[in-house]
């Protein structure tokens, strides 16, 4: 990474050897440049500097090198973003983290027919299992709560729980359906009302129900 300087001042940059050749077609060029000949020509290395912790709300962006001592220096500015913007692109990560954790479906302790975990990956999903709740609600209603259903799992096995068990599993998954939209209609009102300040402190993969 090269710098042309001229009069002092820098000229272009990024530079390289090749634009170097590219700007003087009538010179001939070794095929080796060693710094201390490319900087007859006014062109010198930049030393890599590091770069600022990125903010949210903030592009992290290059700027012209400066001169210091020991050569010429990368320098580096945060630029304030345009707030919709930013709020549009957490609420996209924010909407991505939510479809991840659905997607990744809700473990269950069955008890004597083990742990297992469903699938919320759509609304098809939700209505079978609302269905399951539903069904399972009319059958203790009727004395037969200890009837045996069958349940088929995020992994594709059958496996068989009373109607009680069934229902008491339907009302806690179902319920943490209804926590994980909540916690995204929650961030979704605080990204709304933030400024850039407060943007940065909301954190969109903590705080999810498990």
């Amino acid at each position: 990474m090269y710098v042309l300087v001229q009069d002092g001042a820098v000229a272009a940059y990024p530079y390289s050897v090749a634009s170097l050749r590219a700007d003087n077609p009538e010179t001939s060029f070794a095929m080796e440049m060693p710094d201390e000949r490319l900087a007859d020509f006014g062109v010198f290395p930049v030393l890599e500097t590091e770069r600022p912790a990125a903010a949210v709300g903030y592009a992290l962006v290059e700027g012209t090198p400066e001169a210091s001592v020991g050569g010429w220096r990368q320098t580096w500015s945060l630029i304030e973003r345009d707030l919709a913007e930013v709020k549009d692109e957490l609420r996209a990560m924010l909407t991505r983290q939510r479809d991840t954790i659905l997607q990744g479906g809700w473990t269950h302790d069955f008890g004597v027919a083990g742990v297992h975990t469903l699938d919320l990956r759509h609304a098809d999903d939700k209505a079978n299992w609302t269905l399951l709740l539903i069904k399972t609600q009319g059958m203790i209603a009727a004395g037969g709560g200890g009837a045996m259903i069958t349940i088929r799992t995020a992994a594709n096995a059958s496996i068989n729980v009373t109607a009680t068990e069934a229902n008491a599993a339907m009302v806690a998954f179902l319920g943490w359906g209804e926590a994980v939209l909540a916690h995204k209609w929650n961030l979704d009102e605080e990204i709304a009302e933030a400024d850039l300040a407060a943007l940065g402190a909301i954190d969109v993969e903590a705080g999810w129900p498990s």
